[in-house]
């Protein structure tokens, strides 16, 4: 295998990764993780980030734990957990075990929550700030993480209950010395994670918002689930996990394209390692 095949195989990948993820479920697991192994990080989260959960954690555990360890540290916490979930329970605890302290509670507090229950699905990675912090205070945070611009941060009081509210890109827009309190708009409704899926999906607070926080029974924040997100799991959930037969989208016609190729570079690769 010349290096010129590899950086072949991989600018597939890099440029298509969804493409390159639904061909790559086709084959075996094992054979995916020690192609992946190989291939340069971002790369191989790209692609593993675009598989679905169950052949995704099928992947995972294959792979080395070195890789292993490296692709999960890369994942956001719940998309992991939503790997986590499809993994035999000893390999779960070892993954869990791997990682920093503070990443393995958001982990273990989303997996107690069953697949049904909205705090199974409920998006944590998000920015809290406190009413009394600064836009400048909040953009200096920001910028230390990755976030979109029309996206949101909420603002929470000093017991962590949301208060509000603020799309990012009003942030930006903001004079940096103005209180963050002053641009919340306190009329945002939460739901508990306790709710299922089908009653938080039926509440009314939808009427007047496309994003609720999430919180815990006495209030406290979890994160955010947005309208969109929750239709598409109820639409999808009986099979989440099933492999989807190819649609017509550009990426997949270009996967049509390059399918037999790529198929033989991962074969190659695969006999290049043995």
């Amino acid at each position: 295998m010349t290096d010129q095949t590899y950086q072949l195989a991989f600018s597939f990948l890099r440029q298509e990764p969804r493409a390159a993820a639904r061909l790559l479920e086709d084959r075996d697991a094992g054979e995916v993780a020690q192609f992946l192994a190989n291939a340069p990080l971002p790369v191989a989260i790209s692609v593993l980030k675009e598989m679905l959960p169950r052949f995704c954690a099928t992947v995972i555990h294959a792979a080395p734990e070195s890789s292993a360890t490296q692709w999960t540290a890369e994942m956001g916490a719940h998309q992991l957990c939503n790997i986590l979930r499809h993994l035999p329970p000893k390999r779960r605890e070892t993954v869990l075990n791997l990682l920093p302290l503070a990443r393995r509670t958001l982990c273990q507090q989303l997996l107690s929550y069953s697949n049904s229950m909205l705090g199974a699905w409920t998006e944590i990675d998000v920015p809290v700030f406190t009413r009394d912090m600064t836009v400048e205070d909040a953009l200096t945070r920001l910028k230390k993480r990755e976030y979109q611009e029309e996206r949101i941060v909420f603002v929470l009081d000093q017991q962590r209950a949301p208060l509000g509210a603020i799309p990012a890109i009003k942030l930006l827009r903001s004079p940096r010395q103005v209180i963050l309190g002053a641009l919340v708009k306190p009329s945002l409704m939460s739901l508990n994670s306790r709710l299922s899926l089908s009653n938080a999906a039926s509440h009314p607070l939808w009427t007047s918002q496309d994003f609720a926080p999430v919180v815990f029974h006495h209030s406290e924040f979890m994160g955010v689930i947005w309208h969109s997100r929750l239709r598409e799991l109820l639409s999808t959930h009986s099979d989440w996990l099933a492999p989807q037969k190819p649609s017509g989208s550009a990426a997949l016609d270009l996967l049509r394209a390059h399918g037999e190729s790529m198929q033989a570079m991962v074969e190659a690769v695969r006999e290049s390692l043995v």
